[in-house]
């Protein structure tokens, strides 16, 4: 199942963004912006009709009070959609700060600890899981696959690498080739032993982490 994509959004300095933002506190009136942007009753109309063509925003109601009933305007879930999408800017925005960093080891550390933080978080919730296998490299390609990722094992001896086709950081890993050390952190922390980025960052995405050493042989697919 593939979602739908973030619908887009007015450019975020615009009267159309004020709008949205000013929606998704409460529903209000044409007037009530109108008067909160200082702008014209037909200025805000026009954007409010540009924002209902787009399907951000539709009318939800009517406000009652002194004159003439009021249509309310909120946000339709195209229109909170548009918020999300600015959260990739706020992570871009991390990673190129923490790539800023003249200390590399600490801005990998860092990584890695969030990826650890958030692979416990998850195994927390696996645990209420009656099916969760026991065996750490399977649940580490099942959460990594809940991540967006689809990963499968490579065994030689005591080690292994787990190859990801698609890394679900990938879109990331190019212009802040450190985020990798995030996915090793996560890994890590599920499977209990060292786990190194060695991932190529030619051509196409691909995510390779080595597993320093595993008990046991067999084949792992997700």
């Amino acid at each position: 199942m593939t979602s739908s994509p973030t619908p887009r959004a007015p450019s975020p300095d615009s009267t159309g963004a004020e709008i949205l933002r000013l929606l998704r506190a409460k529903p209000r009136s044409a007037p009530t912006l109108a008067k909160a942007l200082s702008i014209s009753g037909t200025a805000v109309r026009k954007q409010l009709d540009r924002l209902m063509r787009d399907g951000l925003i539709q009318e939800s109601g009517v406000r009652r009070g002194k004159g003439r009933p009021a249509t309310t305007y909120g946000l339709t879930e195209a229109g909170e959609a548009t918020f999300r999408g600015n959260r990739e800017e706020v992570l871009r925005s991390v990673l190129a700060a923490l790539q800023a960093s003249p200390d590399e080891e600490r801005m990998s550390l860092l990584l890695r600890d969030a990826g650890a933080r958030l692979a416990r978080a998850m195994m927390r919730s696996e645990r209420d899981d009656d099916d969760a296998t026991l065996d750490p490299l399977d649940t580490a390609l099942r959460l990594l696959r809940e991540l967006g990722g689809r990963e499968s094992v490579r065994q030689t001896g005591d080690s292994a690498e787990i190859i990801g086709f698609t890394c679900p950081l990938a879109e990331y890993a190019r212009d802040f080739p450190g985020v990798c050390q995030f996915v090793a952190g996560f890994t890590e922390e599920i499977v209990g032993i060292p786990v190194e980025d060695r991932c190529p960052r030619t051509g196409e995405p691909v995510c390779v982490l080595s597993v320093c050493s595993s008990e046991g042989g067999g084949s792992h697919s997700a």
